[in-house]
């Protein structure tokens, strides 16, 4: 499956979800989410 990364801000109550498991604590993941990591304002937007 592709997935097109970039297209909508990540969640606030993901980006907890995912510290909390360490699950984007590898290098490879900051390309990744780099581009869709927001100030804190954006990111509960979209929770």
């Amino acid at each position: 499956m592709k997935v097109v990364v970039g297209t909508h801000p990540i969640p606030q109550k993901y980006l907890l979800t995912h510290t909390n498991l360490c699950t984007w604590e590898s290098p490879e993941w900051d390309d990744i989410i780099r581009p869709t990591m927001t100030d804190e304002k954006t990111r509960l937007a979209y929770d």
